[in-house]
């Protein structure tokens, strides 16, 4: 029996041993489990026992685990550094009761008042080792104190691990064992493995058997749990759950109507006194010192006061769409209302005018935005509707109706993957119907290549709801029938189809196909001839013999040879039709890279000129900047003929906040995209002590180096966050890394621009944009020496004797972080000529032998 390669570790607090091992015994056959157990009396951290483990990890997270010191400790830590790596399983927890038995415990932290129940006991308990070590001075040890210090970082970090913990893609129990554990093998991307599990004569009892569906009616079998591990499952009913989004108020383009904003539910608080601040910012942290019992309200004030000071402790707040004044409320929607009319009317454009002008009124508004989007997306008018519904997403990422109306105008730019990225996101915050299901399965299998494993559990999640569309079941009973060799479920879908649709001609072909494989020849013939009445293009010669077919042995030799011919004609026919109904010529295939767009900051010479050439060989489209519009030109003209790609020019200066964003705001609307940016303009101006430093040389560097990175990401990233995609490479340098005589400020911006690329990594990460950095010591090929020495050419020969880097370097490597998959991200990486060690420490005996060996 074949095994996965790679050792997968098993991460859980002690008190579930039992069900660890139950799980390691199931899966031991075709896995090699390592183990990170968190005992009550160990010394260590989890987090510690996982460090430089380079593999998948299994978090099991339970109540037990929740309340563990060493489990929690550097939790946060933990989830950043495995990140795609690691898995999380809720599983139940135990409490032993007074009477010595075992109490099963619910682990949940879905609702609010999940989370803080784990606030409020680390904050009580840190809260109570505070009061211990008042009264006891015996506690005033270096141990105690470290335990005090931990305790106090994790009360201070468990609201912000908890919400991460919920926005991964995390499983329950039950969904992980599901079906021999098929998520855990989709997971490790090794479902070959996993299938051997089915083959198995025995298999453990927590493992839940695949259940065949052969049952006629899809209401009444058995309901499956959520299945990608990226969704969060549907809570069971309950009087206390928030109800199901009725996705009735989330239209459908072609059937696009006005919608007022869903009012978001009040939210749910259970414990006294924390308070909420209502917010439209996606799970932000409010610091708040919590109210004291009687017991500690005795205890000295002062004390009380000074000690608190020391720590502030977050209190989830719960998540909702900012509200418009309730004195306007009546005014926005009777305003909304009368565009809505005018646009009934055909008079659009008033209706777009009347929205604009509201907009001008409440720029804060969500249903105005909402409803111009969707009128502007009525018009045809998508650019702007896309830029309308991104400034709706970037102030408030989880607004379910902007996300629906994101993926239908990124579907109809024919960018399949980011519509289904806005439509993931959208099932992640609440269940949605049908039609949401059915179009996540349909993305899939548009991808290249298709995932059809993926597409099969986005349809049957689709076919499990109600108002499902019956081309659902169609593209399901497709794949059971053309990939997965399931043809019993497959006559099943279509026959679904056919009583919705009894005019559909290609399901009766397929059904005819089915039975006639299972040598059901009459009803086979009866599809067939339903099948060319809906459309006569599919009767031909070779169908009218095959299934006119009857039992006789001698004409049932030729079946396998007319099923052949069968599917042959099928595709032929589908193909012929597909070819009349087009109305346009299909696009001719793009260049390689050429449906992104990156745009550089100082492309005109250096780093940042080799950089554009690279992605430009690579068939990229660029946005170069710079101030000599001349060259700018030039490198536009030369790359479109070398290369053949489409070059846009931008003449500003980054130091100029104003023409930085009136600039990036007027691109052209095939230009608004931006995928990569690369914040490269930058320069080192005099070299002098910090007592002879020239003012306007230092201006000239932190403006350039530090305010012109941040005007252009300030200005670039607000789309990528609507978007939930894009990368950011900061060019820094190695006196980021370290400082040098004379290089005083220019050092100091330097490591100013590491500590923000590590700044906006935190900041942009949940809204899936990467921000890497490229750190340079010596470059030659560009202008850097020429500029510090303020043009003295003589000064500027700092090269002569040692070979550093070239432009072309850094550009590789800049071209070589953002090639990387989706969940992978380069963070910081450093480059330095072999002759030197340091910023200061050179080998300076010459340049010949690695010239000679090149």
């Amino acid at each position: 029996m074949q095994k996965f390669t790679t050792s997968v570790l098993l991460a859980y607090s002690a008190e579930n041993e039992a069900q660890i091992q139950q799980i390691s015994n199931d899966l031991d056959a075709v896995l090699d489990f390592k183990y990170a157990k968190i005992e009550r009396d160990q010394e260590e951290s989890l987090t510690a026992l996982c460090k430089g483990f380079d593999g998948p990890v299994l978090l099991f997270i339970t109540d037990n685990f929740l309340r563990s010191t060493k489990c929690m400790q550097d939790g946060l830590k933990m989830l950043h550094e495995h990140n795609d790596q690691l898995l999380p399983v809720v599983m139940p927890g135990f409490r032993i009761q007074e009477d010595g038995s075992t109490e099963e415990v619910e682990t949940s932290f879905e609702r609010v008042s999940d989370i803080i129940q784990y606030i409020n006991f680390w904050q009580d308990r840190y809260l109570d080792l505070r009061r211990q070590k008042r009264e006891d001075a015996s506690l005033s040890t270096p141990g105690f104190e470290e335990h005090l210090k931990i305790v106090r970082s994790i009360s201070g970090e468990a609201g912000e691990y908890l919400r991460l913990l919920r926005s991964m893609e995390h499983l329950e129990l039950s969904e992980f064992q599901k079906n021999r554990y098929e998520f855990l093998f989709e997971f490790l991307d090794a479902e070959i493995i996993g299938e051997q599990l089915h083959d198995l004569p025995e298999f453990g009892s927590s493992a839940e058997p695949e259940v065949e569906e052969e049952v006629e009616d899809e209401a009444a079998a058995p309901s499956e749990a959520a299945f990608e591990p990226a969704i969060e499952a549907a809570p069971a009913e309950d009087e206390d759950e928030e109800p199901p989004v009725d996705l009735t108020s989330i239209p459908g383009m072609g059937m696009l109507t006005p919608s007022p904003e869903a009012e978001a539910p009040a939210p749910e608080v259970e414990e006294e006194p924390v308070a909420f601040e209502l917010t439209g910012q996606p799970d932000e942290a409010s610091h708040i010192t919590p109210e004291l019992s009687e017991e500690h309200e005795e205890e000295d004030e002062e004390e009380d006061e000074l000690e608190l000071a020391e720590v502030e402790i977050p209190v989830t707040k719960e998540i909702e769409a900012p509200e418009e004044d309730s004195t306007d409320e009546a005014a926005l929607n009777h305003l909304v209302e009368k565009a809505w009319r005018m646009a009934d009317g055909g008079d659009l454009a008033t209706a777009a005018t009347l929205l604009s002008a509201g907009l001008d009124e409440y720029p804060q508004s969500e249903t105005l935005q909402y409803n111009y989007a969707l009128l502007l997306a009525q018009q045809d008018e998508i650019s702007g509707a896309k830029q309308v519904i991104d400034d709706l997403l970037t102030r408030n990422p989880q607004h379910e109706q902007g996300l629906y109306l994101a993926a239908e105008l990124a579907d109809i730019e024919g960018k399949s993957g980011l519509a289904q990225k806005y439509l993931t996101r959208l099932v992640r915050l609440n269940d949605q119907g049908a039609e949401v299901w059915y179009k996540l399965g349909i993305l899939s299998l548009e991808k290249d290549p298709p995932k059809y494993k993926q597409a099969e559990r986005y349809l049957k999640e689709a076919v499990k709801r109600d108002e499902c569309p019956a081309e659902a079941h169609y593209e399901l009973g497709l794949l059971y029938s053309n990939h997965f060799g399931k043809p019993k479920k497959a006559l099943k879908h279509f026959q679904r189809v056919r009583e919705a649709q009894p005019d559909h001609a290609f399901v009766n072909y397929d059904i005819a196909l089915l039975l006639h494989q299972k040598g059901k020849q009459k009803k086979a013939l009866e599809a067939y001839e339903q099948a060319v009445a809906i459309n006569p293009e599919i009767k031909t010669p070779e169908n009218d013999a095959a299934f006119a077919l009857n039992d006789q042995p001698a004409e049932r030799k030729q079946e396998q040879h007319t099923l052949q011919a069968l599917k042959d004609n099928v595709e032929r026919l589908e193909a012929l039709i597909q070819q009349r109904d087009e109305q346009q010529e299909q696009p001719a295939p793009k260049k390689m890279g050429s449906s992104k767009t990156v745009l550089i900051t100082g492309a005109t010479s250096g780093i940042g000129r080799a950089t554009a050439e690279k992605y430009a060989a690579n068939g990229y489209r660029l946005i170069i900047t710079g101030r000599r519009q001349e060259r700018l030109e030039e490198l536009q003209s030369a790359w479109k003929e070398a290369y053949g790609i489409e070059v846009h020019t931008l003449n500003f200066d980054v130091r100029d906040a104003a023409a930085v964003e009136a600039t990036i705001a007027a691109l052209p609307e095939e230009w608004f995209d931006i995928d990569i940016l690369i914040n490269n303009a930058g320069k080192a101006k005099g070299f002098d002590p910090i007592h002879e430093g020239q003012l306007e040389h230092w201006e000239e560097m932190i403006d350039t180096n530090l305010k012109g990175l941040l005007y252009l990401t300030r200005t670039v990233s607000p789309r990528m966050v609507a978007r939930g995609s894009g990368h950011i490479i900061n060019v820094a340098s190695t006196a980021g890394k370290e400082v040098y005589p004379n290089g005083n400020v220019y050092c100091a911006t330097k490591h100013a621009v590491d500590a923000l690329t590590k700044a906006m990594r935190l900041d942009l990460h949940q809204h899936g944009v990467r921000v890497s950095q490229v750190a340079p010591a010596h470059v030659e090929e560009t202008e850097f020496a020429l500029v510090r020495f303020d043009g003295d050419a003589e000064r500027a020969k700092i090269y002569n004797d040692f070979k550093p880097l070239t432009s072309s370097d850094v550009a590789e490597t800049i071209y070589f972080i953002s090639q990387q998959p989706a969940h992978v991200n380069i963070l910081d990486v450093v480059l330095q000529g072999t002759q030197q060690a340091n910023s200061t420490t050179i080998d300076r005996s010459g340049r010949e032998r690695y010239e000679e060996e090149e």
